[in-house]
């Protein structure tokens, strides 16, 4: 399954369903077919997200230091690395007070 999440002034967003649903999980949304972050939750969910964009890139940075020899390209994309594109909509849409929504 594929999520699009959608702001009034930001260009959509998608991602596959593992991934949309750790994005929602770090900012305390439930999953589902539809969902909607009203504009007035949006700081509360940018600072989460950057919290566990952080954990992952910390994470991240001590796990890369023991696969050295290993290609990059054998490497799975970090949390930190998929979730910016949302984490730029979630900035934008806050910077217009928009909510963002999604669907399936």
């Amino acid at each position: 399954m594929i999520y699009k999440f959608h702001s009034a002034v930001a260009g959509e967003v998608i991602m596959l369903e593992e991934n949309a649903e750790q994005v929602l999980d770090a900012i305390g949304k439930p999953p589902g077919a539809r969902g909607v972050i009203p504009a007035s939750d949006l700081p509360a969910a940018i600072a989460a997200l950057q919290t566990a964009m952080q954990r992952s890139e910390q994470q991240h940075g001590k796990t890369a230091d023991k696969e050295e020899g290993v290609s990059a390209i054998d490497r799975p994309v970090p949390f930190h690395v998929r979730a910016h594109p949302f984490l730029k909509l979630l900035q934008v849409s806050q910077e217009h007070h928009k909510d963002v929504t999604w669907g399936i």
